[in-house]
């Protein structure tokens, strides 16, 4: 009868969804999401609207300690995945800038791109991966031989990242973790030991018994900064 069927006002509504689009953060070869990463998302060249700005962009999820401004939005990742929405088309890339705690930073930077709304990609989410801190402690004679029966200690001084850091994660089955979760042990063996997961902060390395026919070496104190070492390896040498 010349009017839209169901509708008081004679109106017909057409409404769009936001863009939506998820950024996960977690470990190599793990399902859970990572949290304590700072994450930068950066619009490189917009395709729709020259001037786009990404400062009315909505954060949500696990995201935290959100900064938006004209091209980035930086914040920190948290248990859940990260929720952007109302970004606008173009294409961007997603950079890590601060790693967790005990994590390498990711120098990768990933690109993805907003078409019409909708994730150009055949994946639902745009994913970053860390792998965890690794640092290699060697224990030589004077030659550089690996010796073996050291008795070793590896004490965390200070953390740097997170208050009261435990080394507990750093424990494998010859590795073990003292009860206040500060310090490691181990004998060393005719190889080098390889620790994965420690917390950034100030260590100390220390020799409790040293094989038989060799002194006792010196302390050494190192600092993982970002998961990394400054140096490949930490060599503590027997004489």
């Amino acid at each position: 009868d010349g009017k839209v069927a169901g509708s008081e006002t004679n109106t017909v509504k057409m409404e769009d969804e936001y863009s939506s689009v998820t950024i996960s953060k977690k470990e190599i070869n793990k399902t859970e999401e990572l949290p304590g990463a700072v994450l930068t998302v950066k619009l490189e060249k917009p395709s729709k609207t020259e001037n786009a700005t990404l400062k009315n962009v909505k954060v949500s999820g696990g995201a935290n300690n959100v900064t938006a401004g004209k091209d980035t939005i930086v914040f920190t990742s948290g248990e859940t995945a990260s929720e952007i929405t109302m970004l606008p088309d173009g294409k961007y890339t997603l950079t890590e800038t601060t790693s967790p705690d005990g994590y390498t930073v990711n120098n990768e930077t990933v690109e993805f791109e907003i078409k019409d709304g909708k994730l150009v990609s055949d994946k639902e989410i745009v994913e970053m991966l860390d792998r965890p801190s690794s640092v290699k402690i060697s224990k030589t004679d004077v030659s550089g031989r690996e010796i073996p029966g050291a008795e070793l200690i590896l004490t965390i001084k200070r953390s740097d990242k997170t208050v009261g850091a435990s080394l507990e994660r750093c424990a494998t089955e010859k590795v073990k973790v003292s009860e206040d979760g500060k310090s490691l042990s181990w004998i060393s063996e005719a190889k080098i030991t390889e620790i994965t997961g420690l917390p950034d902060g100030t260590y100390e390395l220390t020799e409790l018994q040293a094989p038989d026919g060799y002194v006792i070496a010196e302390t050494i104190e190192f600092t993982v900064k970002d998961g990394k070492t400054a140096d490949e390896k930490i060599v503590m040498e027997d004489k």
